[in-house]
This record gives structure tokens, sequence and C-alpha cells, in this order.
């Protein structure tokens, strides 16, 4: 027998505003499911085709159903929201917390979520698989949770893949030469290889990638498992598909489009703000003001939990852990001599390869404090560029180096040392958060938002300074593109009071 879901609705037996679309007419094309181990460039062109042929044709949610009401109930990851979850609303890179007590079990599972979004989880299962009825020919019918919250890989562990990756490729051929005789040797063989892959080596790169994902921010969960093409046609045409959209909806939870079998809990819907995001917060709390709280509890920033010198010789850190790996197999240096005897004979003098330690990355001030070199700040902001794929002339780096330096030796200063703890955070961090305005004003991706926030912030710190900012005002200077012309030495005997 079939079931005529228009003439239930109106009859009253489903819900008012229950979505009824048409049957979608597939493409004949094939399309390729995109993976994030792909290239960029393929990754961008399978996403655009995968846009094309499928979300705007083929996605049987229309915009809007007989009676007028919107129906649509889409987060696109991929074009409309790229920084969700990732990027708080101050535009910072951000990760997810992951405290035990932040996270939930689904009920009847052994996946967890963000405590709120598993209230939200549950009612959406409740209503959906309960309360709404089957259908023989759905493969939808008694959905449950395939995969949810993934812990997050170390980002030092992931050096061992990298590290695997650039000894095949570059290291084996040439272990035993003077071409590696030391670090320096090894990181700039090391900068030339890493820029021509699609890959990253710094902590905030870690985190733009898709390294960290959706499913690291215990904000989404996937209901069907995906393999091929074929599923994902399986979802988008099966008769219940516009029922999971509606539950889901009503429950503050939007489908991808670009991955119909998963649903992310979206922190600016009222539905999920009301009643479920509500519970973890004072009961005075606006809910306007809740998005924003909701990364403040739950997730930290990537690059102001530590200091911008930290931050640096973190990742100088890393390289010389892979320098060090590489050294502790292949300690020395053979070189070939012959003596012009009777008969030649060849001999093999081994020199020793030296360990890179901590103190390579710094130096001792004439008062006896420490300091980061500047050459591990043109390190870091070498392979920062290249992550963002951005080129910078060698004037552009050199300044920009140079600035940055004198930002983090700001705090090492006796006389700074009179601030107050609060600028003493502020100036910690300002360094990285001036690398990253900069290096998004010259991204390819970047918007005109982006240079006008640059901009803003370099004129704030000149006409109304903020906590802090007044120092790193009277260090650079730039044209109206904001591209640095000059930067002003950092004077030790100013006056800071």
């Amino acid at each position: 027998m079939k079931i005529n879901l228009r003439k239930l609705l109106l009859d009253g037996l489903l819900e008012e505003n229950f979505p009824i679309t048409p049957e979608p007419k597939l493409p004949q094309e094939t399309i390729e499911t995109p993976s994030e181990s792909d290239g960029t460039k393929d990754l961008y062109e399978s996403r655009k085709t995968y846009k094309q042929k499928v979300n705007e044709d083929n996605l049987p949610v229309g915009v809007d159903n007989f009676k007028g009401q919107v129906l649509k109930n889409q987060l696109d990851l991929w074009y409309g929201r790229k920084k969700y979850g990732k990027y708080d609303y101050d535009d910072r890179i951000v990760k997810f917390i992951g405290l035990t007590t932040d996270l939930k079990k689904v009920e009847g599972t052994d996946f967890s979520l963000i405590n709120f979004v598993t209230d939200a989880v549950n009612n959406f299962l409740l209503q959906y698989n309960q309360e709404r009825p089957t259908h023989p020919r759905s493969k939808l019918n008694n959905i449950t949770i395939k995969r949810a919250y993934q812990e997050t890989e170390n980002y030092r562990g992931y050096s061992n893949k990298l590290y695997v990756q650039f000894f095949n490729e570059v290291l084996d051929p040439i272990k035993y030469s003077n071409k590696i005789s030391n670090f320096d040797d090894f990181i700039n063989l090391f900068y030339l290889w890493f820029s021509e892959k699609n890959t990253f080596a710094t902590k905030t790169g870690f985190f733009e990638s898709s390294e960290y994902n959706i499913y690291n921010t215990g904000l989404a969960f996937d209901y069907f498992t995906v393999n091929s093409e074929s599923d994902i046609n399986t979802i988008l045409n099966d008769v219940r598909f516009p029922v999971l959209n509606y539950v889901a909806k009503i429950n503050g939870l939007r489908v991808d489009p670009n991955y119909p079998a998963r649903l992310i809990a979206d922190i600016q819907s009222e539905k999920l703000i009301n009643p479920f995001v509500t519970g973890s917060f004072p009961a005075d709390t606006k809910a306007s003001d809740l998005p924003k709280l909701v990364y403040k509890k739950y997730f930290q920033s990537v690059n102001f939990s530590e200091s911008s010198e930290q931050k640096i010789l973190e990742f100088m850190s890393f390289i010389s852990e892979m320098y060090n790996r590489f050294i502790e197999k292949y300690s020395n240096i053979s070189e070939f001599n012959s003596d012009f005897s009777f008969k030649n004979k060849f001999e093999t003098s081994k020199i020793k390869r030296k360990k890179a330690v901590f103190g390579d990355f710094t130096v001792e001030r004439s008062d006896g404090s420490s300091s980061i070199k500047k050459s591990s700040v043109e390190y870091y902001i070498k392979f920062r560029a290249i992550e963002k794929r951005v080129k910078l002339t060698k004037p552009e780096l050199k300044n920009l180096t140079k600035t940055v330096h004198n930002i983090i030796t700001l705090y090492n200063q006796k006389n700074f040392q009179l601030k107050t703890i609060t600028e003493k955070l502020y100036i910690l961090n300002q360094a990285i958060n001036y690398l990253e305005l900069y290096l998004n004003t010259k991204s390819k991706t970047t918007d005109d938002e982006n240079k006008k926030d640059f901009k803003f912030f370099i004129k704030r710190a000149k006409e109304k300074p903020l906590t802090g900012t007044e120092e790193f005002a009277t260090l650079v200077e730039q044209d109206e593109e904001g591209n640095i012309f000059s930067v002003s030495p950092v004077d030790i005997s100013t006056d800071f009071s």
C-alpha cells in the first residue's frame, strides 16, 4: 500500500509544516565523493562539482513548502560557514577543551557529544524514531549514532607522520652526506620540501587543517554510514529524509548539505539555545549572549593560551625533535679521503652530528635574561606564510621578522616588568596576533574585511591605545594597504610607566 504523505498532512496526521517535496531528479554524471585527504585543488574542484550537481539541484529539501514556510535547514561547512566550530566570534582559531565534564553520552550508545548537544540529540532521536511513523521503503528507520565526538590527534604525535614522509622523500638518499651536517641544514632542507607540500607544521596550521575537524568539536554526529556516492544518494532520495530534516530543525540540528549523513548542532539556532544551551549557563544569561559564551566555556584559543615566544619555541622544538630522531640513527657524516701513495687508499672519516637543544633557539641578554633568537622568529614566519599560501618578499620578511621579534622582546625588558599583569599578558600574545592579522591581509583567500580589521588594529593602537598597545604602536608603520615600510627599534631605555 502506498502512503500519501500529502494526504496525511492535510488530514492533520503529520505536523502542519511538514516538508513535502517532489522526488528529485538525479544527475547522470558521476560525482566523485571528496575526501579531506585530497589535495587542496582536487578537494576544491570536487566540492565545487558536488555543490553544482547535488546541493543546488538535488537536495530534496525545498526552500519552502506549499504553504510558503521556509524549510531550508543546512549548515554548509564548505561554503557558507567554513569557520564554524574552528573560529570564535573574534575570528580566533579555537579548539574544544575536551573535559570529561563537558561531554555526555547519547542515550543507548557509547558515543559522546557536548552535554547540551547530547540533550538535543536525545530529544531528536526520541521524536524521530518513536513519535514519527516508519516507512517500509525507508532505510532511515530507527536511526542511531554512527560517529560522534573524537579526541583531537596530538600535535606532537603528528610529527611522526610528517617525519616519515620527509625522510622517505628527501633524507634517505643523503643520510650520510654533509648536506645535513647540523640542525640548520636540516630545517632548511625541510623548509624547501615543505614549501612544495600541501600540509602544515605549526600548531596553528594543525588546527586550521582537516586534522582538526567538526567531530573534534563535539558539535556533530553521523546517523548513517557512507561508503560511496550511492549511499549519499540513498539518503537524499529516502522517503523519510524530509521527516529527518524537519525533526532535526526543531531541535537546532542542521544537515550538512555536502555530507547529508551528518547533523550539526547550530549554536545560533533558537531551537538549540532554548531549552538545551540555556541549561549550561546561569539563569539570568541573555539568550543573545549564549553563542559567544559557548565558545568561551567549551573552547580555548589556540594562539592565545600561551605566549608568542612559547608558541614559536614550541614550533622550533617540533622541528628539532625530528632532527634529533634522524641523527639518533644516523649520527655521523661520512667523508671519503684518499692519499697519493703507490696505491690509492680510501679512508672514511666520520664527523659526528651535533644534537639540537633548546638553547640553540634563544640568546642570553646583557641583563642576564634570555630571549628568543631572531632566526627562530624568521623560521616560524616563513612556515606560517606557506601554510597561509602567502608569498613574502625578502624586504617584507625582514621587516616582519624584526617587528614580531621586537614585540616579543618587549616583555623581557627590565622596565617592562613594571607593567600590570593584564598588560603583560596582552603583550605576551601581541606578536602572534599581529603576525596572523598581517598574513590574513596577504592571503589569496582573504576578503576586504580582514584588511579593514588589520588597518583598524594599527590605527586603534596609535590613536586610542588599549591595554599594552601603546608600546606596540611605536614599533610599526604601515602604508594604506597594511604593508610594513619601516620598523622602529625597541628602545630599552623607554619609560613605560
